[in-house]
């Protein structure tokens, strides 16, 4: 069952951008399913810099780093 699964999920994603563009959710109450890219937007970091700095300020301070 999980193989079948994986298929038909591969089946999915070798689509044509617009088939499965159209069967994207379109609200945050149907956040659930595909979506296209872009949609989601997990930072404002623009750079793989700005993104690490802001990873290493939300990264907890262990003890022997406080020393």
């Amino acid at each position: 069952m999980l193989q079948k699964t994986f298929e038909e999920s591969a089946k999915f994603f070798d689509r044509p951008r617009v088939e499965k563009d159209a069967l994207a959710w379109t609200t945050p109450e149907a956040n659930r399913g595909y979506s296209q890219p872009g949609r989601e937007k997990v930072t404002d970091a623009e750079s793989a810099e700005e993104i690490e700095m802001s990873e290493q300020k939300k990264a907890p301070i262990s003890k022997s780093q406080s020393r």
